[in-house]
């Protein structure tokens, strides 16, 4: 999916890329709504980093995998860009520290036990190191699903990163009930810590979308309605497209400057409710049952939750 109305937050990853290149360490967090284009944006970020001669290493969490110490950490050491001799110490480092068997979690999630403090000194000691001779950029995506494990050691490498080589970039959700509340806030009381936050696609926007693939007639008649629809979310305006193109193919294309509601645009909706959790798929089925109908009091009876 291509980037759009992105221009400014891909601006200001390239100037905190400059500062981490000139020995300035940085931490940026990127947080948007569900499908709201932050893996894109990291993606092409990364690229450019790539581009210009950084080291890339890269991760992505996932809900089914966060209870899998040092998932996240193992995922940054297999990146392809990372020097062989380094990814193999790294490796060595992870492999000692299953064997040692550590002891149980701190009641604290970020504090890091005894067990843990060697082999976060050595990774931190191998990768500012590494820093000394190019760049070196840590892309994490959907942090918010990151093992507790990984994320004592970002939060480790942070703490040591102030003037080093080093660009962390982080994108995360923005939930109606936020979590990592320790991790957030060690994370940000940081100096070096930026954060940016994707809005919504505005009209124009998705204009701009429907541009790539419509005459300009068609684009005017479709852009207010498309963004009704999607909210801006770009997931949805491209599955809006591509249920346009759909009815379009087969002659059965509303006229005017109607919508056409398929196939597509159901995947990408509950693409976007899986992502969540299990409680904002029954809402929305809640919703798509009661109809206009529906009232917070109503919705909550219905589902036997507080309204």
């Amino acid at each position: 999916m291509a980037l759009v109305e992105r221009h400014e937050e891909l601006a200001t990853l390239d100037r905190l890329y400059a500062e981490c290149a000139s020995g300035r360490g940085q931490v940026v967090v990127i947080s948007g709504g569900v499908a709201s284009g932050k893996t894109e944006l990291v993606h092409e970020f990364a690229e450019r980093g790539a581009a210009r001669g950084a080291v890339l290493l890269s991760a992505t969490s996932s809900r089914a995998e966060s209870t899998l110490g040092f998932n996240v950490l193992g995922q940054l050491f297999r990146s392809p860009s990372l020097p062989a001799p380094v990814a193999d110490h790294l490796g060595a480092l992870l492999r000692d520290h299953d064997r040692a068997r550590p002891a149980a979690a701190d009641d604290d999630p970020m504090a890091i036990g005894d067990a843990s403090a060697g082999l976060l000194d050595g990774v931190c000691t191998a990768l500012l190191e590494l820093a000394r001779a190019q760049p070196l950029v840590i892309c994490v995506d959907d942090v918010q699903f990151t093992d507790v494990l990984s994320l004592q050691a970002l939060l480790y490498l942070q703490r040591r990163m102030r003037f080093a080589k080093v660009l962390m970039v982080l994108s995360k959700w923005v939930l109606p009930r936020p979590s990592q509340s320790e991790f957030r806030t060690e994370l940000t009381r940081q100096p070096h810590t930026s954060h940016l936050r994707l809005s919504p696609l505005t009209r124009d926007g998705v204009a701009e979308m429907l541009a790539a693939r419509f005459d300009e007639a068609t684009v005017r008649a479709l852009a207010p309605v498309h963004h009704a629809v999607s909210g801006g979310n770009p997931l949805l305006v491209k599955a809006l497209i591509d249920d346009q193109l759909a009815a379009l193919r087969s002659g059965a294309a509303p006229s005017g400057g109607d919508i056409a509601v398929g196939q597509e645009f159901a995947l990408a909706v509950l693409t976007c409710l899986h992502r969540w959790d299990l409680s904002m798929l029954r809402i929305a089925c809640g919703l798509a049952l009661l109809g206009d109908a529906a009232t917070p009091v109503m919705l909550g009876n219905l589902l036997d939750v507080p309204a």
